[in-house]
């Protein structure tokens, strides 16, 4: 009897685990919006190594993050980062239009991409804080968000601030939230 009660509190009141792939092109603040959700204190960016991991716990989910600093035919080679994952959060630089044509092969490729097919996919349109950025809703259109049924939302982000980050999250956990309930995606 103890162990059936026990069985059931885990399932109900357990947090459970998603594995979530941080990645974008270079230099859009990936690193500054992985430190911001592991430390909540205001990080500066620094050279980091190729792959950077950490776990987040939130109210009720603890995430897994991969921050991937290789290009993703690199990790494709290893199908190593493609496994297990729950969902893509992709960050864009909005100080920088002229990377969207890379961007979208990017986003191509992966939403194409049959280990990923039943991720969930949200963008961080980043650098929020910065003058001269495209908002989120010219980086939409510029990445044709409309046409790419799979993406999910799209949140203005500041990796330096953290302003933002803590909204994108709790939208992917209200995304699980409907999986778990509704069997979305």
């Amino acid at each position: 009897m103890g162990q059936t009660y026990s069985s059931l509190m885990k399932y109900f009141f357990a947090k459970p685990e998603r594995n979530i792939l941080l990645y974008g092109l270079g230099a859009v603040g990936k690193t500054s919006i992985f430190n911001k959700m592991q430390l909540d204190e205001q990080t500066y960016p620094m050279p980091m190594p190729d792959v950077c991991e950490g776990m987040k716990d939130m109210k009720i989910f603890r995430f897994y993050f991969l921050d991937v600093a290789r290009r993703l035919t690199a990790c494709y080679k290893d199908n190593f980062f493609m496994n297990n994952i729950n969902a893509v959060i992709f960050v864009v630089d909005s100080t920088d239009s002229n990377s969207i044509d890379e961007v979208n092969e990017t986003l191509n490729y992966m939403l194409s991409s049959e280990e990923l097919k039943n991720v969930f996919f949200i963008i961080f349109a980043n650098k929020q804080d910065l003058p001269n950025t495209l908002s989120p809703t010219e980086v939409a259109e510029k990445i044709k968000v409309q046409e790419r049924k799979r993406i999910c939302h799209i949140q203005g982000t500041s990796g330096l601030t953290g302003d933002g980050v803590l909204e994108g999250v709790e939208y992917l956990h209200s995304l699980f939230q409907r999986r778990r309930w509704f069997n979305i995606l």
